[in-house]
């Protein structure tokens, strides 16, 4: 018997963003969760009763891309989503309807997660 401890985790939704003009990938974009299925909100609400829940930079419904500009969420209940991606130099930008089924998830395409230079 072994005393291995094995996780599976499923990506739900990942992309990279790039630069809108230049194509380079952005790094340090803030990646939010701003709307999901009722699922999903009710384990925001639960995890957020946490005192150190909104000091925490990586969360359930927060990430920021890494230096390749790639971001992604894991095991996200089924049902549709809105994300944010935000940075100081740049305009937001929100996708309304990211849609995750069970089992299959969601890579954004490139396009869908340009940020325009203030």
């Amino acid at each position: 018997m072994s005393d291995e401890l094995i996780l599976n985790h499923r990506v739900s939704i990942g992309g990279t963003v790039k630069e809108e003009g230049s194509n380079h990938p952005l790094e340090k974009v803030k990646v939010e969760i701003i709307a999901g299925p009722a699922a999903f909100m009710e384990i925001i609400e639960t995890l957020s009763r946490d005192p150190k829940w909104k000091r925490q930079l990586y969360r359930r419904d927060r990430t920021f891309t890494r230096a390749d500009g790639m971001y992604f969420f894991l095991d996200l209940p089924a049902g549709t989503y809105t994300l944010r991606f935000s940075q100081a130099r740049h305009r937001p930008v929100e996708i309304n309807t990211i849609k995750v089924e069970e089992q299959k998830g969601v890579n954004l395409s490139l396009t869908d997660a340009v940020l325009n230079v203030l």
